[in-house]
């Protein structure tokens, strides 16, 4: 996961009136704020007023803003484990028995260490940031030697995934970070799953480093078939208004396993 929690910082490079605006609830009287909210949530939903918008950047200068600035493991050992036990008790309830997983994001290594510890063994991680691989390494050294790892930008890494290769596909908060121009990486993501795929991500953004999508039209636009849509009430940093979780699995037609 980058930046190793689920509410990211607005980004420094806006226009200070801008980060201003995304803080209006710091600032605003309370009596005002129920009047001011629905303008606020239709900016929130209206993509030409996404911070994006205001100032776009490369993929390269993305990707380059997330190798420098993951800070691995400081929040996950501190925060993760609730939001890991969230992503097993999904896993359990709609997996098949002793799964292979995939985690896009994994960063320090919160969520994989809990599934390992948790029996679930068969994993693996890609991470864009070579700082927040080496403290997962660091920290967990039993499950890193034993899990495949590979580090790199997803969209330079999926590629080389063979089709279904994982029972389960899971990210969170990652997919906000991936360049306009890679829409395409979430078409890998339904290729290289044979059954599941787990997302918990934005679907408003906070700054020019993220980009806000529709993602259970996207999935399901993809083939995808949307079986839970599961509360994050109580998880830490998990704004529902700026949060959404689907679990999808991927109709038999559509698995390769099943194919003649």
């Amino acid at each position: 996961m980058r930046k190793g929690c689920l509410r990211p910082r607005p980004s420094a490079s806006l226009p200070a009136v801008l980060n201003l605006a995304m803080r209006w609830t710091d600032l605003v009287p309370t009596f005002l704020k129920p009047f001011l909210r629905p303008i606020w949530k239709t900016g929130q939903t209206t993509p030409w007023l996404h911070p994006s918008r205001f100032r776009p950047v490369s993929r390269e200068e993305l990707n380059r803003y997330w190798r420098e600035n993951s800070n691995g493991d400081s929040i996950q050992l501190v925060r993760s484990a609730p939001r890991s036990a969230f992503i097993k008790d999904l896993i359990d309830k709609h997996a098949r028995a002793n799964p292979s997983i995939l985690e896009i994001g994994c960063d320090g290594g919160g969520n994989l260490d809990f599934l390992y510890r948790a029996g679930l063994t068969r994993l693996a991680g890609v991470e864009i940031s070579p700082e927040a691989l080496r403290l997962l390494r660091e920290n967990y050294p039993e499950m890193a030697s034993r899990i495949r790892l590979v580090e790199g930008p997803i969209e330079d890494q999926i590629k080389q995934i063979a089709d279904g290769e994982f029972d389960v596909v899971f990210t969170i908060s990652v997919l906000a970070y991936i360049h306009h121009d890679c829409d395409w990486v979430l078409a890998e993501m339904v290729r290289v799953t044979s059954d599941l795929l787990i997302s918990i991500d934005q679907k408003r953004a906070y700054s020019s480093h993220a980009v806000a999508r529709d993602y259970r039209r996207i999935f399901e636009r993809l083939g995808m078939e949307m079986i839970d849509q599961p509360s994050l009430g109580g998880l830490a940093g998990a704004d529902e208004f700026y949060f959404s979780a689907f679990v999808f699995r991927k109709p038999p037609a559509r698995n390769p396993a099943n194919r003649p």
